[in-house]
């Protein structure tokens, strides 16, 4: 769930299944494709780090200016309807009781919820949905796996990752 994928893009060629879900408000409403890169992005990422048979499937949930729960909502629903076996979440948002619920049906049909912990620089309590106990909470690090200065950090993240000076899609 993010900004959409740029399924054009070389690196991705047999390895992203377009969806036609847009319920970001941005770009055209039967479209996945990214109008901001940040999805292309991180999916680079994740092709990168899978094995070729891994497909990509884009749920554009985030546009220009931001999103919203009930974009993100929506997107959850889609992905649970087409069955994903990880939904990723580099994105934080507003606490929802319907997103909760939503988030908690694909945790109980097997799915792997992941969500980045926050880009407050700060030992904070962790950010929603990363917040949740049933997703795993991911920081960034850098190349010397020094907490990115950028990244929230503390004893509540589940796991950090590479996040700091990235070259991907």
């Amino acid at each position: 769930l993010d900004t959409g994928i740029d399924h054009t893009h070389d690196f991705f060629k047999g390895r992203v299944e377009p969806t036609g879900f847009n319920s970001s408000g941005s770009g055209k409403s039967n479209s996945s494709m990214d109008d901001v890169g940040h999805g292309t992005h991180v999916a680079g990422i994740i092709a990168d780090c899978t094995t070729d048979n891994v497909l990509i499937k884009p749920y554009k949930v985030l546009g220009q200016d931001e999103g919203s729960s009930s974009a993100i909502l929506a997107g959850v629903y889609k992905a649970i309807e087409d069955e994903v076996d990880v939904i990723n979440m580099s994105l934080t948002c507003t606490s929802s009781i319907s997103l909760s619920n939503a988030l908690a049906e694909a945790d109980e049909k097997g799915i792997v919820l992941v969500a980045g912990a926050g880009n407050d620089g700060t030992d904070s309590t962790k950010k929603y949905p990363a917040s949740l106990d049933f997703v795993i909470a991911v920081s960034a690090i850098t190349e010397d796996n020094l907490i990115s200065d950028f990244s929230n950090f503390g004893s509540h993240i589940d796991l950090a990752a590479p996040g700091t000076n990235i070259y991907s899609t």
